[in-house]
């Protein structure tokens, strides 16, 4: 799935770059109809201004969003309760080899040479982990307010929010950080 969402995201902002901004938020509604964490791009196309990616994305999120609901026989309000907290996926914390976000390596730290942490340290983690992930948003947000917005900017804005989706994700293995390529490729 972070094959599809990466491309939507690429399409997304192909279609940014080519002033197609409609088409641009349809394609990153349907990243976020895909995963989640490609909805923080919602507070960039607020903090930008960019309303025709919004009302793009808004739709293209939505419409998927709701007829799964339909079929399942939930309530909105249930199913996006559900597609937020996915099961425990907010709060769990997984800190093998395979892991690579900050509430891992805080885990690893803490776990030592025995390789395991108590309840309080597991906690630790991932409070500092939502600590750091807040901190980063805001800054971002601070960055995308003060930016110049155009073609020329669009990758590295992008690219600044997906570098942001890695370190907001509470669980994140090596092929996730492919969501660098936006960035790297507008740098």
């Amino acid at each position: 799935l972070e094959v599809l969402e990466l491309t939507l995201i690429c399409v997304g902002l192909l279609f940014a770059v080519r002033q197609q901004l409609y088409a641009a938020g349809a394609s990153l509604g349907l990243a976020m109809a895909t995963k989640v964490l490609p909805g923080l791009f919602v507070p960039y196309f607020v903090l930008t201004r960019q309303w025709r990616m919004l009302a793009g994305a808004s739709v293209f999120a939505a419409v998927p969003f709701l007829a799964v609901c339909w079929l399942q026989g939930i309530t909105p309000w249930y199913g996006l309760y559900s597609l937020i907290y996915q099961g425990g996926n907010l709060t769990k914390l997984e800190y093998s080899e395979y892991e690579y976000t900050p509430r891992a390596e805080i885990a690893r730290m803490r776990a030592g040479p025995g390789g395991s942490v108590s309840a309080e340290q597991a906690q630790l983690a991932i409070g500092l982990h939502w600590a750091i992930a807040a901190i980063a948003m805001l800054l971002v947000a601070w960055v995308l307010s003060r930016s110049t917005i155009g073609p020329a900017t669009y990758g590295l804005l992008f690219g600044l929010v997906a570098g942001t989706i890695l370190l907001v994700a509470p669980s994140a293995h090596a092929p996730y950080y492919i969501f660098l390529l936006p960035g790297w490729t507008a740098i």
